[in-house]
């Protein structure tokens, strides 16, 4: 008997003759998002969410291929006329998405109780295949130590190179609390002042037209009150918007000011300095501002929206404070690890004092609003630290920074030092931001 497109032949137990049946239907990935199929004459198409239908061929009677997506779909049934579920294999992860009946609702979402790698598992290949992110890599802090990492999918979606936990990514925007910590090393030893213009370190303008400038301080580039903006386009003349210290407003060009200061200061490029005062002396072998050697050979490829490369050549040949950190989640984690520890005897640590500061609330981030989690937060204010976004939880205060780079990376970290604990998300996928989002507001107290 001949097979028409978008069927399944199927051996029934009671009669023994074949029966045919559609694979046509909604089939859930997520507690609140299905993978929909649908047929028009000969014509397969798979859409995933509300995202725009793709077609799909077919490559023998229970496998098919959606191209544009690099994904395999494989249907399994269950019974005379029924399909049980669909297999999805993308980005060398497979999960299996349950057909949806009128009379058989499914609850996918994983419990809190659920052991965190376990839920982890099974969750995050979903958002993958959701979000279009081709690896990720997670990194667990508990008690103030590692406690677990997992990695998923691929360094680069269009060859087999498996994301590992040496596998390097665009920490992006994550720079900033990480050039804040070696800037306030600066602070401890007298060579830099918090509340000194920074303009008094330069002996020249840094802006020459822009008198407000020269109040700027490194306490405010640190909280973002320094009335420069975000980013500035190639060409573009950098202005200040506002009073400095007048109010908050975001800005990767003011941790660039800061950076020409501390070069200036040190006489150091600021990816040596930076190796020399934090990423040796607490194991960040790997980690560097700047492209290198080393980095070519472990970073993972940025993806756009639909999964496919976006950058996979150098980037960044000359370190940026704000965005430029290329970096594991295991040393990220290490990172975390020495704001948290106890002991600040080590010649390369903060000292207690200065890390009260760098974790008290410096400037309120309107308008901001806190990350979603499992428990609800105290309050909607989000503050800054120095270098550190502060949200108000009934546990207390916890601390964290997001990064996302036009390259094709997302990424998230965040810290309680009460009890030790942590995590740090990295994705090489512009729908990232929505998968850690999504992984923070299941498991983060």
């Amino acid at each position: 008997m001949a097979i028409a497109a978008g069927t399944l032949t199927i051996l029934t137990a009671t009669t023994g003759r074949s029966e045919t049946t559609s694979v046509a239907g909604d089939y859930q990935l997520l507690d609140d998002q299905v993978i929909k199929i649908r047929q028009q004459g000969d014509r397969l198409t798979c859409s995933i969410a509300d995202q725009a239908p793709t077609a799909m061929q077919v490559l023998h009677q229970r496998t098919y291929r959606v191209g544009d997506l690099d994904t395999t779909l494989v249907f399994h049934p269950k019974g005379p006329r029924e399909v049980a579920s669909l297999e999805i294999t993308r980005f060398g992860q497979r999960v299996v998405a349950p057909r949806l009946t009128s009379n058989k609702p499914l609850a996918l979402r994983p419990v809190p109780s659920e052991p965190t790698v376990k839920m982890l598992d099974d969750l995050v290949p979903r958002l993958m295949i959701l979000h279009h992110v081709p690896g990720v890599s997670i990194v667990g802090i508990d008690h103030h130590r590692l406690a677990w990492h997992r990695q998923y999918g691929l360094c680069r979606a269009d060859r087999n190179r498996k994301v590992d936990k040496d596998t390097l990514f665009e920490a992006c925007s994550m720079t900033k609390p990480v050039f804040a910590y070696a800037v306030l090393r600066l602070i401890e030893q007298g060579r830099l002042d918090l509340d000194k213009p920074l303009l008094e370190y330069l002996g020249k303008p840094y802006l020459p037209d822009e008198p407000r400038h020269r109040a700027i301080t490194a306490r405010m580039v640190l909280c973002h009150t320094s009335g420069l903006p975000n980013v500035r386009k190639k060409g573009e003349l950098l202005h200040v918007l506002f009073k400095p210290g007048s109010r908050f407003e975001y800005s990767g060009e003011g941790f660039k000011y800061l950076q020409h200061v501390v070069e200036h200061v040190t006489g150091m490029s600021a990816d040596r300095w930076m190796r020399k005062t934090l990423f040796d002396p607490v194991g960040m072998k790997t980690s560097s501002l700047a492209w290198n050697d080393r980095v070519a050979n472990l970073v993972a490829a940025g993806h756009g929206n639909r999964g496919h490369v976006k950058t996979a050549g150098p980037r960044f040949r000359r370190a940026n404070a704000a965005a430029s950190l290329f970096c594991s989640p295991s040393e990220y984690a290490l990172f975390l690890l020495e704001i948290m520890r106890k002991d600040r005897s080590a010649d390369h640590s903060l000292g207690k004092s200065m890390i009260e500061q760098m974790l008290t609330r410096a400037s309120k981030a309107d308008p901001r609003r806190p990350v979603k989690r499992l428990s609800p937060s105290t309050s909607r204010d989000v503050h800054y630290g120095l270098g550190w976004q502060i949200n108000a939880t009934r546990l207390g205060d916890r601390f964290y920074h997001g990064g996302a780079n036009g390259t094709g990376f997302r990424c998230y970290s965040e810290f309680d030092p009460r009890r030790g604990s942590g995590i740090v998300i990295m994705t090489n996928g512009l729908g990232g931001k929505r998968l850690w989002k999504a992984v923070v507001a299941r498991m983060a107290p």
